[in-house]
């Protein structure tokens, strides 16, 4: 029973000893933190700057209304940018679709001037073969109504002309 006083006093002397020693390191250690975190402003600013004091001077404590003012701004803010995005797709796709419009449009114009020419290539080839002269193929073509022709004889002072109108 003797021997075990002793290690209880040993164990409780240790404990005590390092509470000391444990309290000293950590007051050693806090003094050079806050010696570090005095030089952190001046090492990495020259000095405070008027714009921080004066906002410091001004800033009020944040109020429950005032963060919901705050989140409403900001839901405004993302809602006028979201809109803004949507408007600028919406418009992407009406250039899109202006842009496939005009060249079905061309398209349409290409296959109408194709067909144009072949059927006034079959006429021209039955008028050949028929033997007529070149006076009287210029007068059928202009009557038939091909575009092509039908301006050219319209402007040629062709006889037809007064006939046409």
């Amino acid at each position: 029973p003797h021997a075990a006083r002793t290690n209880t006093k040993k164990q409780s002397q240790k404990r005590s000893s390092s509470k000391v020693s444990g309290s000293k390191k950590t007051s050693s250690k806090k003094k050079k933190t806050t010696h570090k975190r005095a030089l952190i402003p001046t090492t990495l600013t020259e000095g405070p700057s008027e714009d921080s004091e004066s906002k410091s001077n001004t800033e009020q404590p944040q109020t429950a209304h005032g963060n919901r003012v705050s989140i409403t701004m900001a839901y405004t803010e993302n809602a006028k940018v979201r809109n803004a995005l949507f408007k600028r797709r919406l418009e992407q796709e009406e250039n899109k679709e202006n842009i496939r419009h005009v060249r079905w449009l061309q398209e349409q114009k290409a296959t109408k001037r194709e067909q144009e020419a072949v059927r006034r290539h079959e006429l021209f080839m039955t008028l050949v073969q028929q033997g007529k002269q070149p006076q009287e193929i210029k007068e059928f073509l202009c009557i038939a109504g091909l575009e092509a022709q039908t301006r050219e004889c319209l402007y040629s002072g062709n006889r037809l002309y007064s006939d046409l109108c």
